[in-house]
């Protein structure tokens, strides 16, 4: 595991890691259908905070085009406003409900974006940078982290948007002079400790990316990969420093499979029995880690849950009866993907119906 300028953390202190690996019971849910909004045909979870809050994305009928959106329990679903763009997606939710992602205009390409006081806000850049940012992730401070497009060379480097100022985080190979290299900032914790994706090797864009880790002093950590892998990458971390998302490992050539790391360690977290791919989307503060578990074709995608970073993972679909939220067309649905985890084990997944012509995204409340 290659370290660049490592500065340990309190905040990743090995008892905290300790208490995030212990076993919890698998547990059950009740599942509510999110409501549709206006001509939706589809709609995509991506986060859910502490109120329960659920922040995704829904495909419209007519125009064509994706709206941000947010549901709240016992609640109306909302449309965050457009503005001038026809495309925007709402990849992360605080708990003060402010809302972060991807807003598109015809005249400007994609940019980051927050919906504050309900309006959607490009996030800062220095003039004459190119368009092309995305946010994907903000904390309860409102630190905000994404990605931002180099002015010259061919690169992208992860970003940190603190009030108004911007932060290049850099690659691996630097933060000078590296222009053409490529890095994503995913989440970002409490203690603002940024996770994310480097790529490791100048002229291997695509089989070089690592996980990788930058602290409060904006010093950056590569996490590794599983034994043989040549790529992996983070997706969310939580309080205890715990890191999760996926690896490639020895001889899967393109598998991967879901991964933590924890304590200076890098676990393969499996799969379900007879599939060959998982990966992980999301941990919350008492170590439950859920994500995807598939083999080859969109069919076997099931969304997983792993009570431990020790243990297997379990279906969901066993452990909530999908047929008690079907939609207001009577259509029951297969959860494929669960998205993300709150602090009291609230989950926000995705699903396809029986027939397989319809999406759409589920709450799950632990019983």
């Amino acid at each position: 595991m290659t370290r660049i300028r490592v500065r340990t953390s309190f905040a990743l202190g090995v008892l905290a890691q300790l208490s995030a690996i212990a076993c919890a019971a698998p547990a059950l849910y009740d599942c509510a259908y999110l409501e549709d909004v206006g001509d939706e045909i589809g709609s995509e979870p991506r986060s859910i905070n502490e109120h329960g809050d659920i922040s995704g994305d829904v495909a419209l009928e007519w125009p064509l085009l994706r709206a941000a959106a947010i549901w709240k329990i016992g609640k109306a679903p909302v449309v965050l406003p457009l503005d001038d763009r026809y495309y925007a997606e709402g990849h992360d939710i605080n708990d003060r409900g402010q809302v972060v992602g991807v807003g598109s205009t015809h005249a400007e390409g994609t940019r980051a974006v927050t919906w504050r006081h309900g309006q959607a806000i490009n996030l800062y850049k220095p003039p004459g940078e190119y368009v092309g940012d995305r946010a994907f992730a903000l904390n309860n401070h409102g630190v905000i982290v994404g990605v931002i497009p180099m002015q010259s060379g061919f690169g992208r480097h992860a970003a940190v948007w603190h009030g108004d100022r911007l932060f290049d985080l850099g690659t691996l190979g630097g933060p000078k002079g590296h222009a053409d290299r490529i890095s994503i900032a995913t989440d970002v914790n409490e203690s603002d400790t940024v996770v994310g994706q480097s790529q490791v090797f100048r002229y291997k864009p695509h089989k070089g990316m690592h996980a990788v880790r930058w602290d409060s002093a904006r010093t950056i950590v590569d996490l590794g990969t599983l034994p043989g892998g040549l790529i992996s990458m983070a997706s969310k971390i939580n309080t205890a420093g715990v890191v999760v998302g996926y690896s490639e490992f020895e001889g899967s050539l393109t598998r991967v499979h879901a991964t933590a790391w924890s304590n200076g360690a890098v676990r393969d977290l499996g799969t379900l029995p007879g599939h060959d791919e998982s990966l992980a989307s999301s941990i919350n503060d008492a170590g439950v880690v859920v994500g995807i578990s598939n083999s080859p074709g969109e069919a076997t995608w099931r969304a997983v849950a792993w009570y431990g970073l020790d243990q297997a993972p379990t279906d969901l679909n066993t452990q909530v009866d999908m047929a008690s939220c079907p939609d207001y067309r009577g259509n029951v649905y297969t959860l494929q993907w669960a998205r993300a985890i709150n602090g009291s084990g609230q989950i926000a997944a995705s699903g396809r119906s029986v027939s397989g012509q319809l999406y759409a995204g589920f709450r799950l409340v632990p019983r």
